[in-house]
């Protein structure tokens, strides 16, 4: 399977994103990483290759508005738009549920193992090791 994960712009803690995307790829998943990302990065990253699911890493500090203009993004720019997972620190703030309906993200998860499941790539020979930060 092959995720994008993705850090937003103008959003800086990556750590929990740069350890998941490792984690990911130990267990046989294919990671495109983008930190940093602008809309126009993820719409040219959906129009050119297809991926099994999308994964947002959010922080505490981002609007709930900003990531539902992401998902926007993501939705009107894939030929098949993938199921979409936020996670992070967010989630600390923001119950999964405000999330999921106020952005339109297809679920919201801190554990990767629960967002691989909900998107059907959990293999179940392997599992990740969640990270404090979540997806």
């Amino acid at each position: 399977p092959s995720i994008l994960l993705m850090v937003p712009e103008e959003v800086y803690h990556t750590l929990g994103a740069i350890v998941l995307s490792g984690q990911l790829r130990r267990i046989g998943v294919s990671v495109k990483l983008l930190l940093g990302a602008r809309h126009s990065d993820i719409a040219n990253h959906l129009c050119r290759t297809n991926y099994h699911a999308v994964f947002i890493s959010a922080s505490c500090g981002e609007t709930l508005e900003s990531l539902r203009q992401i998902i926007d993004v993501v939705r009107t720019s894939a030929l098949l738009p993938p199921p979409i997972v936020v996670g992070g620190t967010i989630l600390d703030v923001e119950t999964e549920t405000d999330v999921s309906a106020l952005t339109g993200a297809d679920y919201a998860t801190r554990l990767p193992d629960e967002a691989l499941r909900l998107c059907g790539l959990l293999n179940h020979n392997h599992h990740v090791t969640a990270t404090k930060n979540g997806t």
